[in-house]
């Protein structure tokens, strides 16, 4: 014998048709293009910036390392 299971009454609920896809406006469209736009600027931004500032700590560290030599070589200069 089999047995004859009742219907589900969250199947209508669970599964329904996949809609149609949206129109979209082209105020949609530049609104999402301006936004991406945007996004990658900022992150350009930030990555020059940080690049920009490790270079100008280098520099900074360059210039203090070449004037501590001459001071160096001015004063072993001036033993002799």
């Amino acid at each position: 014998m089999r047995k004859i299971h009742p219907k589900s009454q969250t199947t209508q609920i669970l599964y329904q048709q996949p809609s149609a896809p949206a129109k979209l406006d082209w105020r949609d469209i530049l609104s999402t293009t301006l936004k991406n736009i945007c996004a990658g600027a900022i992150v350009a931004v930030c990555f020059f910036s940080i690049a920009l500032l490790s270079l100008r700590g280098c520099t900074d560290e360059i210039e203090r390392q070449t004037a501590m030599s001459v001071k160096y070589q001015l004063s072993m200069g001036a033993e002799k």
